[in-house]
Order: C-alpha cells, then structure tokens, then sequence
C-alpha cells in the first residue's frame, strides 16, 4: 500500500499536432467520473488528448454533487 494519499483527480490534455497542453484547475473526486469525462472529450475534441493524472496536495475540489456517469450525456 502506498503512503502518498490521493486528493482527487484532474483531467488534463495536451494538443496531439502541437505542444499545447494544460490541465483543470480543481480535482474530481471520482476516478472513474473524470476517466469516463476524459474518453468523452476526447470523441468530442479529436486534435486533444484528455488523461486523468492525481491531484496535486491542496487543489480544490470542483463543486460537483453527483458524479453519476448517467449525467456525462448531458454536458
């Protein structure tokens, strides 16, 4: 078991033609809501490449309610 605790998570991208990158600036609680956010812009955006990374200690936390994945559909 490791002892770095995980904060959240954040989606980032970077441009698949060029050197344009960055990352959300608040964390997501659910792993599996932001993979499942990432493979959805990733069909929606083809020239970026959307990837989960951890957290960095101290990033908010985004003000989500209800990480249902039923809601993808609608953003």
């Amino acid at each position: 078991m490791s002892d770095i605790e995980t904060t959240g998570y954040i989606l980032s991208w970077k441009g698949k033609n060029t050197d344009v990158n960055g990352h959300s600036q608040e964390a997501y609680q659910s792993k599996d809501f932001v993979l499942k956010r990432a493979d959805q812009l990733n069909r929606q955006f083809k020239h970026l490449h959307h990837y989960v990374t951890n957290a960095p200690a101290g990033t908010p936390f985004i003000d989500i309610t209800d990480y249902n994945t039923k809601g993808l559909d609608k953003m």
